[in-house]
C-alpha cells in the first residue's frame, strides 16, 4: 500500500547538512511516509552520507548521472514518488517533529486544496482556504506573501502537481512561479507557521542569485501568468499589475544607472526582456491607492526644509529662541552614538561633531550628568548661562575613543558614555549594523530575515533593497523575545561569517582598556548588560539581572561609581514605576529616555528627556532644539492632509 506522503529531498553538495535533514524526517510523529533523496551529482560526500540511511526500507536514494539543476531534480524526485501528497524539503533545513502531521492533517481536512503553505499568519487565522481569485488578489494587493514561499514550506497534492506539469526549469525562482501557477485553478490552504528551521548559511542556493536577477525573472513569468486566460483576476486588474511590474523593473534599471553601474543596468534590462517603449512607465504613478502622491516630492521637500532651517539659523533667530527657552535654568541632554570618519547610520562625522561642540559653547554652558542629578535633587545651578548642555554617548563604541575624545579634550567638554558590558567584553559590532547599508552581508541578511517573516515586506526584493530597514528592525524586536535575543542572533549570524570591514569597524565597541584610558574626560553609566529593551522583557528576574550585573561589571572594570542609567530605546513603553524603583534600589541616581525636550527642575530624575543627534547639520540641530523642526513637520503634515482632501 503506497504511503500517504512522499518526502522528496533534492540535494547537491550539502554533506554537512544532509544527515540532519534526513534524521529530522525519521523523527517525525507522523509515520505514513516515504523518503526519496535525489542527489544531483554531488562532488562531496552527500550521496555517501545519504546512502547510509537506506537501511530503513522507507528511505530511497536516487543519484543523477549528471548535474540536472535545482528544479529538474525536484521533478525527478516526483517521478519516483507514490504518495498522495508530495512534500519537497531542502537538504539544509530541519523539520520539527510535528511538521508532517500538521501539514498532512491540514490537507486531509481540506481535500479541495491542491497546495498547502506554511507561512506566518497576517490577516487570516490558520487554517484558511483561499479560492484562486482570493489568493491572487491578496498576494498582488500586498496583503500577504504566501505564494512566494519556498518548497520547504509547501505540500502538494500529487495529482494536482502532475496536472500542472511540475516545476518549471527556466528560472531559479520557479518555486514561486509554480505556486502562482497552481493558484490559477486550485484552492490554496494557508497552514500554521513555525514547522521547520530554515537554515541560513553561505552555501545556500539563494545566495548565488542577486536581487537584480530575481527581479528580472519575476517580471518575465509574472507577466506570462497575467496574460494567461485562466488567470482569476479581471482584465483591468491584470493590466494594472502588468504596468506596475514594468514600472518597478524600469525603476530598478534607472537606480543601477544612477549608481554608476552601467553594465549591471544593461544586463538587468536584457534579462527583463523589455522594449524601450516600456521606459516611460518608470515615471508613471503607482496603482497603489494606499500611497497617494505627496504635494512635494521627497527630495524637494527635504531641500526646502534644510534651506528654511539654515535661514533661521544664520539670521540668529535660533539663538534668540534658545535664550527665550532658557529664561529659567534648564538642561539639554544630547544623545550621540558614535563619531565616525566614514558615513555610518546613527553616527556623527568627526567634522560635524566639532561644529556641534562650537555651537554648544556659543549658546550655553557644558555640564555633567552629576550636575544635572544634583539640580533635579534641588541644588542650585552653578553660575553661568541658564542653558546647560550634557553630552552623552550610547553603547561605548571604539570610535568615541578614537574620534570624539580628542575633540572633547581640546574643547574641555566632559561626556557620559552608557555601556553594555556584554558588548564590551566581546568587542562586537551590534546586530543592527549588520542589517543596514549595501555592504555585505546586509542585503542577504535582510532578504533572509524577510523570508523568515520579519518586517512584513511585500516582496523579498523590497527587503534586500531597504538600506535603512527600520520596519525589519521593528519586526525583529516585536517577534523575538528579549530574553532569547542573544541566542537567536548568534544562530542567525552563524550563517553569515563575514569579517568586520573597515567601514563596519567604526561600529565595533571599545575595549575596557580603551575606555579606562579616557577616564579624564569621560564618565560611564549603564545601558543594561546586553542592551535588552526592558519594556519588551517579560521575566522580572531577567530585568533585574540586566540592571544589577551591568552596574556591577562597569564599576569593577573601570574602578569608579556608576550612578547613571539609560533605558535602551528609551520610549515611554520601555520603563515604568517598577523599573524606576529597581534602578533606585541598586543605586542609580538618574535615568535618561528619548523624549525630546529640555530637562527642568520639576522633572523626575528617572525620566530625563534627551535629544537624539546623528549626522545632523548645526542649523537642523538648532531647529530641533528650539522646536522649529517639529513645527515645520506638523505644518507640512497638515498641508498634505488638506491637499489630499482637496483631490477627493
Amino acid at each position: 500500500m503506497p504511503p500517504l506522503v512522499s518526502v522528496i529531498i533534492p540535494v547537491r553538495n550539502y554533506e554537512q547538512y544532509i544527515g540532519e535533514a534526513i534524521e529530522s524526517v525519521l523523527a517525525q510523529e507522523f509515520k505514513d511516509w516515504e523518503l526519496i533523496v535525489v542527489d544531483d551529482y554531488s562532488t562531496d560526500r552527500t550521496g555517501e552520507i545519504a546512502a547510509r540511511y537506506q537501511k530503513d526500507e522507507k528511505v530511497r536514494l536516487v543519484r543523477n548521472d549528471r548535474n540536472l539543476g535545482q528544479f529538474q531534480t525536484h521533478n525527478r524526485g516526483a517521478e519516483f514518488a507514490s504518495g498522495k501528497y508530495l512534500k519537497f524539503f531542502h537538504g539544509d533545513d530541519v523539520m520539527y517533529p510535528h511538521f508532517l502531521r500538521t501539514m498532512v492533517d491540514g490537507m486531509e481536512a481540506y481535500p479541495r486544496a491542491a497546495l498547502g503553505i506554511s507561512h506566518p499568519r497576517r490577516l487570516w487565522t490558520a487554517p484558511h482556504l483561499f479560492s484562486p481569485e482570493e489568493v491572487w488578489r491578496a498576494q498582488t494587493d500586498r496583503l500577504t506573501s504566501i505564494l512566494s514561499e519556498g518548497p520547504s514550506g509547501t505540500i502538494f497534492r500529487a495529482d494536482a502537481f502532475r496536472q500542472v506539469g511540475g516545476f518549471g526549469t527556466r528560472f531559479h525562482t520557479s518555486d514561486s512561479e509554480m505556486n502562482y501557477r497552481m493558484a490559477m485553478d486550485h484552492p490554496i490552504l494557508l497552514q500554521a507557521d513555525g514547522l521547520w528551521w530554515y537554515r541560513i548559511h553561505e552555501a545556500q542556493i539563494v545566495r548565488a542569485y542577486g536581487m537584480d536577477q530575481h527581479s528580472a525573472e519575476t517580471v518575465i513569468w509574472f507577466r506570462e501568468l497575467l496574460a494567461d486566460p485562466r488567470n482569476p483576476l479581471t482584465l483591468q486588474e491584470r493590466a494594472g499589475l502588468d504596468r506596475e511590474m514594468i514600472r518597478n523593473h524600469c525603476r530598478l534599471v534607472l537606480r543601477r544607472l544612477n549608481e554608476g553601474s552601467v553594465r549591471a543596468a544593461l544586463q538587468l534590462w536584457r534579462q527583463g526582456r523589455l522594449s524601450l517603449q516600456a521606459l516611460p512607465t518608470a515615471f508613471a504613478r503607482s496603482r497603489d491607492a494606499a500611497s497617494p502622491r505627496r504635494p512635494f516630492p521627497g527630495r524637494l521637500g527635504m531641500k526646502l526644509r534644510r534651506v528654511a532651517f539654515s535661514a533661521v539659523y544664520h539670521a540668529r533667530y535660533s539663538h534668540l529662541l534658545l535664550r527665550r527657552a532658557a529664561h529659567n535654568p534648564c538642561y539639554c541632554v544630547l544623545a550621540y552614538h558614535g563619531v565616525s570618519e566614514n558615513p555610518l547610520p546613527y553616527f556623527t562625522s568627526t567634522r560635524l561633531f566639532e561644529k556641534h561642540l562650537r555651537f554648544f559653547r556659543s549658546t550655553g554652558q557644558l555640564a555633567t550628568m552629576d550636575e544635572l542629578a544634583a539640580f533635579l535633587s534641588g541644588a542650585s545651578v552653578p553660575e553661568g548661562p541658564n542653558l546647560r548642555y550634557v553630552l552623552t554617548f550610547n553603547d561605548g563604541y571604539g570610535s568615541i575613543i578614537r574620534n570624539a575624545v580628542p575633540l572633547l579634550r581640546q574643547y574641555q567638554v566632559p561626556a557620559m558614555v552608557y555601556l553594555n558590558p556584554a558588548w564590551i567584553e566581546k568587542r562586537e559590532v551590534p546586530w543592527v549594523f549588520w542589517l543596514v547599508g549595501d555592504e555585505k552581508p546586509a542585503p542577504e541578511l535582510r532578504r533572509s530575515l524577510a523570508w523568515a517573516g520579519f518586517g512584513n515586506y511585500p516582496r523579498l526584493a523590497d527587503a534586500e533593497a531597504d538600506a535603512w530597514p527600520s520596519r525589519l528592525v521593528d519586526g525583529i524586536l516585536k517577534q523575538v523575545p528579549q530574553e532569547d535575543f542573544g541566542v537567536w542572533w548568534s544562530r542567525v549570524a552563524e550563517g553569515f561569517p563575514v569579517a568586520v570591514s573597515k567601514k563596519r569597524s567604526e561600529a565595533q565597541t571599545a575595549s575596557w582598556e580603551e575606555l579606562a584610558s579616557a577616564r579624564d574626560i569621560l564618565n560611564f553609566g549603564s545601558h543594561t548588560l546586553s542592551h535588552s529593551i526592558l519594556g519588551l522583557c517579560r521575566d522580572p528576574g531577567f530585568i533585574r539581572n540586566e540592571v544589577l550585573r551591568s552596574k556591577k561589571v562597569i564599576e569593577e572594570r573601570l574602578g569608579q561609581p556608576c550612578p547613571h542609567f539609560a533605558y535602551p530605546r528609551g520610549q515611554q513603553t520601555d520603563f515604568n514605576e517598577q523599573t524606576q524603583r529597581l534602578l533606585a534600589e541598586v543605586g542609580h541616581r538618574t535615568a535618561v529616555t528619548t523624549t525630546e525636550r529640555f530637562a527642568v527642575a520639576c522633572d523626575n530624575p528617572f525620566e530625563i528627556p534627551r535629544f537624539f543627534v546623528g549626522e545632523t547639520p548645526v542649523a537642523a540641530l538648532a531647529a530641533q532644539l528650539t522646536g522649529v523642526a517639529q513645527a515645520w513637520d506638523r505644518n507640512v503634515k497638515k498641508l498634505k492632509t488638506l491637499l489630499g482632501k482637496s483631490r477627493k
